[in-house]
């Protein structure tokens, strides 16, 4: 948890390490199958409310996204909906 004098975070916010794995399995788009794999930070207050949009590099995946690279931004403006905007470099 950040202290009052911390200079790089808000006071009182928590910063979690994050690793997420998105599978294209059952998606609505026209996406060839497999996972892409993604690590980076997330910080929250003390009431768990996500404090900035999140952004995660893409460090891998499986079947066609073998390789990937790019980043994940994950934003939740309204507290409802979840929107995940997924860049994928190219190879």
């Amino acid at each position: 948890m950040a202290d009052a004098d911390d200079r790089f975070f808000p006071e009182g916010s928590m910063l979690f390490q994050y690793e997420g794995t998105f599978l294209f399995d059952n998606v609505t788009a026209d996406l060839p199958r497999g996972q892409v794999i993604a690590h980076g930070v997330a910080i929250f207050d003390r009431d768990f409310n996500q404090l900035t949009t999140q952004t995660l590099a893409i460090v891998g995946g499986t079947d066609d996204y073998e390789g990937a690279r790019g980043q994940v931004s994950q934003s939740d403006p309204d507290g409802t909906i979840r929107t995940l905007t997924i860049r994928l470099s190219p190879p």
